[in-house]
């Protein structure tokens, strides 16, 4: 299992020592004012309500786009990666727009890499899913969180990834498809029309090229959450049967993320997770498949 483990981990590395995620043009952030409008309405919200001073990690930051956002304000942030390619991209934007209160190290989340109860905030989005072993690597999430601190993590579900499956089997069938998928579909996904190269070649090839993922469901992740003493307060989009979230454009008037009392009534009901997640198969099919949820951390 362990040499399983080492071998995978080395695979994935060196995907992403080739291919940066997410890669970008460097000459296109002359201000701390193009991160945040390059940034998706999410990671928009989470800056407006991720408090100041408090000690945040983006557990692979990647090439620091987001873990940058972040240090704009007056938190500490340390972006994690294990990739030597994506920091080094990191390091040459924090020396750009000279962001000081933001550091890195190159670790590896299967090991662990931080003192217990280091962060306040701990993001880990698009990570565990290329693990072999993701949940092993919540666990060392929850480790590193300070208790009642708050953890975030993103993953694929196993019905909201169905189409971009299907649009891979596709792209096997008939090969011409792919250029379709490339100038259309990755564009999609970054919600507007892009100019910058880099980004697209890099989304495409993470999610059509990625040489490890594993799907993951409500059920399984809320698992997680109960035998690490994590509570769960919210998701996007909601995990509730019958909630709604806007998003997009009015990401400013959406209340916080980290409240609880805006989540809404989950219950433990399997069938209300099975039908939201059919749901996902269409809801999901332009971001990839791809959820988030927050839990803070009881230590219960």
């Amino acid at each position: 299992m362990r040499q399983d483990k080492e071998k995978n981990c080395a695979i994935v590395r060196d995907f992403y020592n080739r291919n940066p995620f997410p890669d970008f043009d460097i000459a296109k952030f002359s201000s701390v004012d193009d991160l945040l409008d390059s940034a998706g309405w999410f990671y928009k919200l989470i800056n407006l309500y991720v408090p100041e001073r408090v000690s945040v990690a983006d557990v692979g930051c990647g090439t620091g786009q987001f873990c940058g956002l972040l240090a704009t304000k007056n938190r500490n942030v340390v972006g994690i990666d294990f990739s030597s390619t994506s920091i080094n991209k990191a390091l040459l934007l924090k020396k750009k727009l000279n962001l000081e209160n933001l550091n890195f190290a190159q670790a590896d989340l299967s090991t662990p890499c931080f003192r217990k109860e280091t962060f306040e905030y701990v993001f880990c989005c698009g990570v565990l899913h290329h693990m072999l072993n993701p949940y092993q690597g919540f666990v060392e999430l929850v480790a590193m969180t300070k208790r009642n601190g708050f953890i975030v993590i993103g993953l694929y579900n196993h019905f909201g990834r169905f189409m971009l499956r299907s649009q891979k089997i596709i792209m096997r069938l008939f090969p011409q498809a792919g250029k379709f998928i490339r100038s259309s579909m990755i564009k999609h996904q970054l919600n507007r029309d892009s100019s910058d190269t880099s980004k697209i070649d890099s989304w495409y090839s993470d999610q059509y090229q990625h040489p490890h993922e594993s799907v993951h469901s409500i059920k399984e992740v809320l698992g997680w959450f109960c035998d690490n003493g994590v509570e769960y307060v919210n998701s996007f989009p909601p995990i509730e049967l019958f909630r709604t979230v806007k998003s997009g454009m009015h990401y400013r008037f959406y209340p916080n993320p980290f409240d609880k009392s805006y989540a809404g009534f989950l219950g433990r009901r399997a069938a209300g997770y099975f039908l939201k997640e059919l749901k996902w198969i269409i809801d999901l099919s332009g971001s990839g498949g791809y959820f988030l949820i927050i839990g803070r951390k009881t230590g219960g």
